[in-house]
């Protein structure tokens, strides 16, 4: 099942990263910029559903952001998890730190 829901998410950045490029071909202003405006849609809708499945999973996520931030493993202590965006650390079983 993970490695199915990895595979829809690569695929929809692909198709948004296609989005992306078609919308500089799109001669009329009004119709890019609806465009871009469904695209920012779509990137904070994959960011959403992204966000939910980590925490189905089980990870940790940082409200640094909204959506929130997927934590990652750090692999320094055993438990700990570090947000890419603002570096916040959670220790399982201790209180969150910040580091640089």
């Amino acid at each position: 099942m993970i490695t199915e829901l990895s595979n829809i998410v690569t695929l929809t950045k692909n198709l948004i990263n296609v989005l992306k490029e078609i919308k500089t071909l799109v001669p009329n202003p009004e119709d890019r910029n609806r465009l871009d405006e469904k695209i920012e849609s779509a990137e904070h809708e994959l960011a959403l559903s992204e966000a939910a499945a980590a925490q189905d999973l089980g990870y940790q996520l940082c409200q640094c952001t909204f959506p929130p931030q997927i934590m990652l493993f750090t692999g320094k202590k055993q438990y700990q998890h570090q947000c890419p965006r603002c570096h916040f650390i959670v220790n399982k079983g201790t209180t969150a730190t910040f580091s640089d």
